[in-house]
């Protein structure tokens, strides 16, 4: 903005004006300038569009760290423990496989999905057959 200031109006003899009228056009607060127009100079306008551009790029990176920042979900997912040991047994007539859950933060989960999958293999003459299975959860 400080280069184009005399060709086409904006007022920005020093450098801390044009970083001002620079910040204004990021952040759409408005033009602290006399002709919105820039006295119908192209080269106002090329840097207005290159500013708005600029700022654009710059905030959707600035959001996008944010977020992924805030959303590990391979760090929540370390924060997660299933026991070490689980236990077959029969619960009224149906044989049971149980195992614990915890949570090692003290917020509690969102929508949390546990897909529990039993691997069953079986030799055969041949070889070794491997099957899984999808099990079905109930909560106690």
């Amino acid at each position: 903005f400080l280069m184009t200031s005399k060709r086409c109006g904006l007022q920005t003899s020093t450098y801390l004006r044009a970083v001002y009228l620079a910040v204004e056009t990021v952040q759409a607060i408005g033009f602290g300038i006399p002709d919105p127009y820039f006295n119908d100079c192209w080269s106002g306008l090329v840097v207005l569009m290159a500013s708005g551009l600029s700022g654009s790029i710059l905030q959707a990176l600035v959001i996008s760290l944010v977020y992924t920042r805030l959303s590990r979900p391979q760090s929540r997912a370390s924060t997660v423990v299933f026991s070490e040991k689980a236990v077959i047994c029969d619960v009224q007539g149906q044989i049971c496989f149980m195992f614990q859950v915890c949570d090692l933060r003290k917020h509690q989960l969102v929508e949390a999905h546990v897909r529990v999958y039993c691997i069953q293999h079986r030799p055969t003459r041949a070889s070794v057959v491997f099957q899984t299975r999808a099990m079905r959860l109930q909560h106690p």
